[in-house]
């Protein structure tokens, strides 16, 4: 018989996933109808959410584009503030600060509307690399024992059930590395259960 687990953020996982992913959908809901996000705002989606009234919170306050239409976005966060030296976004007055736009590989990085730039000149952001042209990937090399890189992964897939790669990603309590640290099989649990963006 498999045990449940004990360490609290997957316990938390398993309560919040299906509700924290309509959250920030609620929020820009909010702004759009208020220009603004209001503490009534909050509370109403917090409680629909089921939520702690401090989770939503933290979300409205996070997600800058959620309460600050401004044309464009100038990314402060870490790996941008390091891309520029490590000196500061300095906003003008079209422009506002943010902490993260998911870019970290066009460091630093800007949002002009829905372009993305990046770079001291602001050129147009590359795709999202996702080939490795070296003869033998490093970024995984020796983590694994003797195998190949995404060796070991392709091995789970073929010999474990879903049911028992979940558990084992649920037990470990692993947490994303993009600054708000998200718990993976929350993330992959809404993944699954969540159709895709309608075209």
């Amino acid at each position: 018989m498999a045990s449940r687990p004990r360490d609290w953020t997957a316990v938390r996982a398993h309560r919040v996933t299906a509700s924290a992913a309509s959250v920030t959908g609620w929020l820009r809901d909010a702004a759009d109808a208020h220009g603004e996000i209001r503490r009534g705002d909050i509370d109403a989606v917090a409680t629909a959410a089921q939520l702690p009234l401090a989770t939503v919170a933290g979300s409205a306050s996070f997600y800058a584009d959620l309460t600050e239409p401004r044309p464009i976005s100038v990314c402060d966060g870490t790996g941008c503030f390091v891309a520029r030296g490590g000196r500061p976004a300095a906003p003008g007055a079209d422009e506002r600060s943010v902490y993260c736009l998911g870019s970290c590989y066009a460091a630093p990085a800007e949002l002009h509307g829905d372009t993305l730039l990046s770079g001291p000149q602001r050129t147009p952001a590359p795709s999202i690399p996702y080939a490795c042209h070296a003869a033998e990937p490093v970024v995984l090399a020796g983590l694994v024992g003797g195998a190949q890189p995404w060796q070991v992964w392709t091995d789970v897939l073929e010999t474990r059930r879903q049911h028992e790669i979940w558990h084992e990603v649920v037990r470990s309590g692993l947490r994303g590395r993009g600054g708000a640290e998200y718990v993976v099989s929350a993330k992959w649990r809404a993944a699954v259960r969540n159709p895709g963006p309608a075209m």
